[in-house]
């Protein structure tokens, strides 16, 4: 991959807002993620290395591989760092390479196995089969950040990203294509994926939100889109964005249509329709590798520093029916004009 050094993909934020804080910020309640899907759909592997809280020197980890036979490979962990620049733990460290342009992603320690046709059945435990996983990977962005306010509940929004400083308070998205290598136990595979980073730093409380809706793909010819809407319990969509990618810059959408969660083993194909002043995207999307998160209800996640738990990814994994809540999470392929393209797709409700 090649990178063209007059391209600018920070949208005007800070270099050290790539970063994690140097030290815990001075409200309690403020925490990090940094969060990133991406798949290889010639080879149907999909990855999703996440760091689900950071603060003040401690990371704890929930990533996953989604294989295409249905094997899925879960982890937990939970260390210290010391360089803000790579946070992460003895399990997985994410290493900004360059801010907004490239990182490093290596994961390499035991993973539980949950398969795709037991969460099918309903409730899997954690303390599945241990396997050791390995992932290597370099990403380079293919688009400009998206800055938005925190993605919380509808009644915990903190309006546009706040700066303290240096310190950047909210939400920005990137695509990004990333290549590397892929291991399970004694089985390896080369890697070529794209998918979307996410850093989130802020305090947030999901209460009162009830089903919500990310998706995003990347195309050979360089468009992509990228989109989240969020619902509160009457159905109303209280935080609605979306962009088409046009070369690195985010063109502003509005959402038209988006998927709404089954509870089926297979999503059926779905459409994502997206309006600029220019055009009206139409997308057809097919979800090719799922796993499920029973969820009691949305809110109360890391809402004090000393919880002890995962907060939703506490639950274990699963489709089970009689949740109140399941949030899926997943890959996809999708075809836009002809042109065939690959993402994520995660959905609640």
């Amino acid at each position: 991959m090649t990178m063209e050094a007059e391209n600018d993909f920070s949208s005007g934020l800070p270099a050290q807002c790539d970063y994690a804080l140097p030290q815990a910020h001075s409200n309690p309640l403020v925490y990090e993620t940094f969060n990133t899907f991406i798949y290889d759909g010639e080879r149907n592997i999909g990855l999703n290395p996440n760091l689900i809280h950071v603060r003040g020197g401690e990371a704890r980890e929930r990533s996953a591989i989604l294989l295409g036979d249905g094997r899925q490979y879960f982890s937990m962990s939970t260390g210290r760092y010391t360089d803000p620049r790579a946070p992460g733990d003895d399990t997985y460290v994410y290493r900004c390479l360059e801010p907004f342009k490239r990182w490093r992603y290596s994961w390499n320690g035991m993973a539980e196995l949950a398969s795709f046709q037991d969460q099918s059945q309903g409730h899997v435990s954690h303390g599945g089969e241990q396997a050791r996983v390995s992932v290597e990977l370099v990403a380079e962005a293919v688009s400009e950040a998206w800055v938005m306010p925190l993605s919380t509940g509808p009644a915990f929004q903190l309006g546009e990203p706040e700066f303290e400083g240096d310190s950047y308070l909210g939400k920005y998205e990137q695509l990004l294509r990333a290549d590397g290598r892929v291991s399970v136990n004694d089985e390896s595979w080369e890697f070529s994926g794209s998918g979307v980073r996410g850093h989130v730093r802020g305090a947030r409380d999901t209460a009162g939100m009830a089903f919500h809706s990310w998706i995003c793909g990347i195309f050979p010819s360089g468009r992509g889109f990228n989109l989240k809407q969020l619902h509160d319990e009457a159905g109303n969509p209280y935080f609605s964005q979306a962009y088409l990618l046009d070369g690195h810059k985010a063109v502003r959408a509005k959402i038209l249509q988006t998927p709404d969660l089954v509870r089926v083993p297979q999503q059926p194909e779905y459409e994502v329709v997206l309006q600029t002043p220019a055009e009206t995207a139409r997308i057809r999307g097919f979800n090719k590798l799922t796993s499920w998160v029973p969820i009691g209800e949305w809110g109360g996640i890391f809402k004090t520093p000393d919880h002890a738990a995962y907060g939703i990814f506490g639950n274990g994994y699963g489709l089970v029916q009689e949740a109140r809540m399941i949030m899926s999470q997943g890959f996809a392929r999708f075809e836009w004009d002809g042109e065939e393209g690959y993402g994520m797709c995660e959905l609640s409700g």
